[in-house]
């Protein structure tokens, strides 16, 4: 019985030295979404919000693929690293814009005119913010083409970096 009683004591002194010496940082919160098809329709002229059905990665269910799947909400607060990319069907002479949003306000955003070459056009944005809990990240985009275009491969990722 001895023994025991030790091991209690000795375990007692750890836990009380873990108390006041260990400073354990909470999770560095990720996720990154994706839409299954590759394919967004965004209408003339429109600020259109992307949504999202697939999770490459979210251990911290930051994001629902049944519900808001238009968002990220952050959970842990920090500074994070937010980027945004998708690549736009061609049209010459148009703009596309895709932005990175928080709580509805703009934090990033890449724009291009269409050259009228055979390529598809590819945006990407990023920038580190402070968030709290709570915040939500989405991604945007427009085009002013006359009609329809596409946005390909859209993907929308945060990572909390400190």
């Amino acid at each position: 019985m001895a023994i025991m009683e030790e091991i209690a004591r000795r375990i007692g002194y750890l836990e009380k030295w873990v108390r006041e010496h260990a400073a354990f940082e909470p999770t560095n919160s990720t996720c990154l979404v994706y839409q299954t098809g590759g394919v967004f329709p965004i209408p003339d002229a429109a600020n259109t919000t992307i949504t999202f059905d697939t999770d490459e990665y979210d251990p911290d269910d930051l994001h629902s693929t049944t519900s808001n799947t238009d968002r990220i909400t952050i959970v842990v607060p920090g500074v994070y690293v937010l980027t945004a990319n998708g690549n736009f069907t061609k049209a010459a002479g148009t703009w596309r814009i895709i932005y990175i949003t928080v709580n509805a306000a703009i934090v990033s955003s890449q724009s291009v005119t269409g050259s009228g070459n055979v390529f598809n056009e590819r945006l990407s944005c990023s920038t580190q913010k402070l968030l709290a809990a709570g915040d939500i990240v989405r991604m945007d985009a427009y085009q002013n083409s006359g009609g329809q275009l596409n946005i390909n491969d859209p993907r929308l990722g945060v990572t909390r970096i400190s």
